[in-house]
This record gives structure tokens, C-alpha cells and sequence, in this order.
């Protein structure tokens, strides 16, 4: 693991979906969440924005906020080739980002990191990540995030 790979995360909203989504390109995470966004008495985040125009009966008005504690592993990956990497390191032989698609182990990642955390980079460049959309953290580990209490969605 190389000191560049772990990043330090801010407030984190979770936004129930109406149903578990599974994803091939995805890890089967515990918990996905969002970087928080204070709006006057609300949140918001940017998959709650992204899931106003793609999936509008997917927000709520309601989200929970927590505190990421200190000490949690989380793993930044941007781009397919931050993907092809990690993956390397976990003897995964992926040729391309397709060949990631059969054979990416996320359960092997989430033995060594609580959380996988994602900020889209050039959609067109990253076949593999831009699955992700949005910015968005996979949690593996629930027991790196503090409850903080329900919050108000913000509507706007």
C-alpha cells in the first residue's frame, strides 16, 4: 500500500436507494456514500445530485451524515489505470479495462482498505471507472463511520 493511495474524506451522506443495485464493475459494498454538502438546513452530495436527473425516484428526503473516524484506509481510485494497478499489486492479470470486468476481486481490496473512495476523471479515458459516475465512497467497513443523525435532503 503506498501513502499516496489513502486520502482523508470529510462529512459523508448516505441516501437510501429504494433497492440494492448490483454491478459487475462495482464492489458489493456494505454501505455507499457521498461527499456532504451543506444547503442553509440541508445536504446534498454530489450522487444526490447526479441521482436528481438519472434517477429522480431514487432521492429521498431524508439522509443520514457521519463522521469518517480517524484512522480509516481508504483507497483513492480515479482512472481505470489506478484500477489496472491495484489490481496488479493483488495478482490480478488484467490486460485493459475490459479484462477488469471478469476479473476485478473486490473482496480482496476490502480485506486491506475500509472504504474505496472515487472522483470521476475523463468519462471517455476510463471505460472501467466510468461506471462509478459520480463522486462516491464503497464502504467495507462501517465501523470507520460515526453516525452524526438524519438530515433534510435539500430539495433545490
Amino acid at each position: 500500500m503506498r501513502a499516496s493511495e489513502l486520502i482523508k474524506l470529510g462529512p459523508q451522506l448516505y441516501v437510501p436507494r429504494p433497492q440494492k443495485v448490483s454491478e459487475s464493475m462495482k464492489p458489493d459494498a456494505k454501505l455507499w456514500t457521498s461527499t456532504a454538502k451543506k444547503v442553509g438546513d440541508s445536504y446534498t452530495s454530489a450522487w444526490v445530485e447526479w441521482c436528481k436527473h438519472e434517477m429522480p425516484d431514487w432521492v429521498t428526503n431524508t439522509g443520514i451524515l457521519y463522521e469518517v473516524m480517524p484512522g480509516a484506509k481508504i483507497l483513492e481510485l480515479n482512472t481505470d489505470k489506478d484500477v489496472l494497478n491495484i489490481a496488479s499489486q493483488y495478482g490480478i492479470k488484467a490486460r485493459d479495462s475490459m479484462d477488469l470486468f471478469m476479473k476485478m476481486r473486490w473482496d480482496m481490496l476490502a480485506k486491506d482498505y475500509d472504504a474505496i473512495h472515487h472522483t470521476p476523471k475523463s468519462r471517455f479515458d476510463n471505460m472501467f471507472m466510468m461506471s462509478w459516475d459520480v463522486e462516491s465512497t464503497a464502504w467495507f467497513n462501517t465501523s470507520k463511520l460515526k453516525q452524526i443523525g438524519k438530515v433534510k435532503i435539500h430539495e433545490g
